[in-house]
């Protein structure tokens, strides 16, 4: 049983119910009827008020979460009593997950059903439980109610953000794909694929020049090309120390499987092979390079529980396995992070060998924060050796940029906002000028 604040309102409405019969009765037996009588509606209210096993409560979830983004968790509640039931709600839900409500309250007609909801957002992958479901019951008099707990529990995994696949494929059904920051203009002329034959214009490159079809047709007529499939993208992320560090409470690492997610399955749209490795001082996963759905299953079940480590990756032992297992050309989507000169040399040495075998694309996450240090407006000494570490540690990674740049290595250098759009866009940019 519990008491609800009208309860306390009609409680101390009594005080008036004394000092009315007090001329009738003693100060004493005025305060005693009215104790009697507050009692027994109190039980009343207790007892009509219908109790577990008129309440049931099932839990509605997708069997897989997303990963640093909004999920809802749907609660239906069904009434099997005869009463209008006000029923408040807390679910018991993983402690490291963020939520946007704590409790919630329902109104369910009788013997009918109604939902509610609540939205949660993961901060780390992995295995996790839902606990009970605690409910509390106004009564009909709204003055008592009863509370318990149902038995709710419930494991769900918490996987990189599969949410934004199925966001790309209603916004790519819509045409609407420039709303996420995607640049996917189709550059015409710039496969290698046949494609089809169309009337010349003005801004063709002669060598598209169909001189055959020309010919037969008395007419300048172009060939059209379209972006070679079957090709091979290589996701390698890497699993070390560097890619610990958090950027709004999620790592580095978490990052970049949102992004390599969102690249495989646009990548196997396109018609290529993905395949996936993650590495640290050993190679964590390794996954050949193929297509379709159940290719991507597979990453997403591979990815779901690997997370990074404090130790320091070994770049050789990672390249050398890539090079011997994929053996074609390949787009080479090289996950880290860099840092300085001297902490990044070995990544530079080893992504820079991977050219002109594969076309080398070195993808970090830059960290907001410091990017803001190096542009604040300078108040105090404090503030002073902040900008200008964060000035020099910003000047040794473009340097670290312009190293592999020269290597033949393309470099993707964003703040996590950016990241997925800009890889997609860089891959389908890739795609669209044949440079693989």
């Amino acid at each position: 049983m519990y008491f609800t604040r009208k309860s306390l309102y009609y409680y101390l409405a009594g005080t008036v119910f004394i000092l009315f019969f007090s001329p009738l009765l003693t100060p004493a037996g005025a305060f005693g009827l009215f104790n009697l009588l507050f009692l027994a509606a109190l039980l009343v209210d207790f007892f009509i008020t219908p109790g577990k096993n008129k309440i049931r409560i099932q839990r509605i979830m997708d069997s897989r979460l997303s990963l640093g983004t909004q999920n809802t968790i749907n609660l239906e509640v069904s009434n099997l009593s005869s009463s209008n039931l006000k029923i408040f709600i807390k679910d018991e839900y993983p402690d490291s997950f963020e939520i946007d409500s704590s409790e919630m309250n329902i109104r369910v007609s009788p013997n009918s059903s109604d939902q509610t909801k609540y939205n949660v957002k993961p901060t780390r992958r992995g295995a996790y439980k839902f606990g009970k479901i605690h409910v509390r019951v106004q009564g009909i008099l709204e003055i008592t109610g009863r509370q318990f707990s149902l038995d709710c529990g419930e494991e769900v995994k918490v996987y990189p953000n599969i949410k934004e696949i199925s966001r790309y494929q209603l916004l790519a059904r819509k045409g609407r794909l420039m709303e996420v920051g995607l640049k996917v203009s189709k550059v015409w002329g710039m496969g290698t694929d046949f494609e089809s034959l169309r009337e010349y214009q003005p801004d063709d490159e002669y060598r598209k020049i169909n001189w055959k079809a020309t010919a037969r047709r008395s007419r300048l007529v172009t060939t059209m090309y379209e972006e070679e499939k079957s090709q091979n993208i290589f996701i390698v992320i890497e699993a070390g120390r560097m890619m610990t560090s958090k950027i709004d409470n999620i790592s580095k690492f978490d990052y970049a499987l949102n992004a390599a997610l969102l690249l495989a399955y646009v990548a196997m749209e396109k018609g290529d092979n993905v395949g996936i490795m993650v590495f640290s001082q050993d190679i964590k996963t390794f996954i050949p390079a193929r297509r379709g759905k159940k290719q991507l299953n597979l990453i997403i079940d591979a990815l779901y529980n690997i997370e990074p480590e404090m130790a320091e990756p070994d770049y050789g032992k990672a390249i050398r396995y890539l090079s011997i297992k994929n053996r074609k050309r390949s787009l080479v989507v090289f996950f880290t992070d860099l840092i300085d000169t001297d902490v990044s040399k070995a990544i530079v040495t080893y992504t820079r060998a991977l050219y002109p075998a594969h076309l080398p694309l070195c993808v970090a996450v830059s960290d907001p924060t410091l990017l803001q240090e190096a542009d604040q407006t300078v108040e105090s000494d404090i503030a002073l050796y902040r900008k200008a570490v964060a000035e020099d540690l910003l000047s040794q990674r473009e340097g670290v940029k312009t190293v592999l740049q020269k290597g033949g290595v393309r470099t993707l250098d964003v703040p996590p906002s950016q990241l997925t759009p800009s890889l997609i866009s860089r891959y389908l940019s890739i795609k669209a000028r044949s440079r693989l």
